[in-house]
């Protein structure tokens, strides 16, 4: 998982959505914040298992939310 070198977790709850699939944040040394999505339908470790979904500019998160899916 490439994406994640170099990046420290932001401390927020992970989000679920209705297919399972599992979104986190990670933050660069550069203060961008990514967020990530972890696919239920791939294989753990595999290509396209983790995937960048948003990016942002930001030197603090409060909180991450999914509204309408």
């Amino acid at each position: 998982m490439k994406e994640c070198y170099g990046v420290t977790m932001v401390r927020q709850p992970m989000i679920m959505d209705e297919s399972g699939a599992i979104y986190f944040m990670m933050k660069t040394p550069n203060d961008t914040v990514k967020i990530y999505r972890a696919d239920p339908m791939v294989e753990m470790g595999g290509a396209g298992f983790v995937k960048e979904v948003f990016s942002l500019r930001s030197t603090k998160i409060y909180f991450m939310l999914c509204h309408q899916g």
